[in-house]
């Protein structure tokens, strides 16, 4: 796609797109392009990606269009949900039909922000747990 949203160079100097389309790698050192496309990461279906992030732990984070975070793992070349949409409905938050991740951000080592139109809450890697801020 055209529409870039976003991009992120990894500490492995490759860079990240995030477009209306899925993710595509840039890999300048070996001279490759590679495409995850929705048709062969299904966690990425139906979605626009908006936003990419590398943590402090090196893990690649994408922020979807009404759809939960996904982190990367590339021993496995699979996006991994972490379950924010499903937080949310547990805890009876800002429900809305429509919830979207706009940025990720470190918070510590092993915790991470994640922004959104529903508000800012945390996500802990290592416990899972999630934290919501508000006032």
């Amino acid at each position: 796609s055209p529409i870039i949203n976003d991009l992120c160079i990894s500490y492995k100097n490759k860079v990240w797109i995030a477009t209306a389309d899925g993710i595509s790698v840039l890999d300048p050192i070996q001279d490759t392009f590679k495409h995850f496309l929705p048709a062969n990461y299904p966690e990425l279906s139906t979605s626009v990606t908006n936003h990419i992030f590398e943590d402090s732990d090196k893990t690649i984070w994408v922020g979807l269009d009404n759809r939960d975070p996904l982190y990367y793992d590339e021993s496995q070349d699979t996006f991994i949900s972490i379950g924010w949409k499903q937080y949310i409905i547990e805890n009876n938050l800002d429900v809305r039909k429509y919830n979207c991740v706009n940025t990720i951000k470190n918070k510590s080592k092993d915790e991470i922000w994640i922004c959104s139109n529903v508000g800012l809450y945390s996500y802990h890697k290592i416990t899972k747990q999630f934290s919501h801020y508000h006032k």
